[in-house]
């Protein structure tokens, strides 16, 4: 694609500015509904980490994760270090171009309502690795410390369309994760662990009907530039929050670098069938039918959705996200999970 002249820049922006402008008068209205379980239950109901793991649990926390296999202690680990990187995603939100500056406007209250209930996700999570005594903490820690410290690079930059689009597809992503290793906790006699992971996915599905909220009114005021924006992060893949996870490894003190511990935790996980590319692929495709940009045929092969309001790009542009949705659908259909790691996690004690 040929690089934008000054004048269509111009427009783009101006564009983006308008979806941000109709998105924080729909919050406000009401047009666009607060999808958060505190707000519907209110202070006094909603859950907290205590409500789920009293701190008398210490016993009946270390047995559950006993019963759980090394590969699922890792992801949940992993989750875990993913959440608590809270600041990081808080910081991601209020950065983006077109936010407005008021405390009260109605996108920097949902980011605040947002990064409260995000918090104790990572909470509870924290609390049920510190009481299990089959993690080291201060390892743990420590790579907490470094993907804070580290940020993410997720290929967003500062843009609301990119930024949406990433949001809605990583909280059903995070939806998944959580809501599987809660099924494979159950299956393991483990109800507290699966109560807290259950309850976590519950959250993630309500805040990823916000952003696709979102990306819905987006697609509504500028659907060119918005379908132009999911094609260019389709083509790009969707990466994960907590892929500059490091850790320092216990037996030599080095610091590692960015990559291994990731691959290795996403293999596990794949391994195990907590989030694989069939996940991927469901999530990519259930977006795309959510906005009312594609469908399946008969054939289960994904077909472009009529819609009269594209211009030529837009429709080009369109295309290629269902191109992309194909190959992702083929490469679900033929997945095999990869061989568990040859990678000694520094969290884990044996």
């Amino acid at each position: 694609m040929s690089e934008r002249t000054g004048e269509q820049l111009a427009k783009q922006e101006e564009m983006r500015r308008k979806s941000m402008n109709e998105i924080e008068q729909r919050i406000s209205d009401g047009r666009i509904p607060w999808s958060t379980l505190t707000k519907r239950k209110g202070y006094e109901e909603v859950w907290t980490p205590s409500s789920i793991v009293p701190h008398t649990a210490h016993g009946a926390i270390a047995k559950e994760m006993a019963s759980l296999s090394r590969e699922i202690r890792i992801v949940l680990i992993g989750d875990t270090l993913t959440e608590e990187a809270l600041p990081t995603y808080t910081h991601f939100l209020t950065s983006i171009e077109g936010m407005p500056d008021p405390h009260d406007s109605s996108l920097q209250q949902w980011i605040r309502a947002w990064s409260a209930e995000e918090e104790r996700h990572g909470t509870l999570l924290d609390r049920i690795l510190f009481m299990s005594e089959a993690v080291d903490m201060g390892a743990y820690e420590r790579s907490k410390h470094m993907l804070i410290d580290d940020g993410m690079q997720i290929g967003t930059e500062n843009d609301p369309y990119s930024s949406f689009y990433y949001t809605a597809f990583q909280e059903r992503a995070t939806q998944v994760s959580h809501a599987n290793v809660a099924k494979i906790a159950t299956d393991c006699n483990a109800p507290l662990i699966a109560k807290a992971c259950r309850t976590i996915a519950g959250d993630e599905g309500m805040h990823a009907i916000m952003y696709s909220n979102f990306v819905k009114t987006a697609l509504e005021i500028d659907p060119n530039g918005m379908i132009e924006t999911i094609r260019d992060m389709m083509k790009n893949r969707v990466v994960m929050p907590a892929h500059l996870m490091r850790e320092v490894r216990s037996d030599t003190h080095e610091v590692t670098q960015a990559g291994p511990a990731f691959s290795a935790f996403s293999d596990t996980a794949q391994q195990v069938g907590v989030y694989t590319t069939k996940d991927y692929d469901r999530i990519s495709g259930k977006l795309l039918t959510e906005w009312d940009l594609a469908h399946t045929d008969d054939h289960d092969v994904w077909q472009v959705s009529e819609r009269s309001d594209l211009s030529e790009d837009g429709r080009e542009a369109l295309a290629m996200c269902v191109r992309i949705q194909n190959i992702i659908h083929k490469k679900a259909t033929n997945f095999v999970a990869p061989e568990l790691p040859d990678h000694e996690f520094s969290w884990v004690l044996n």
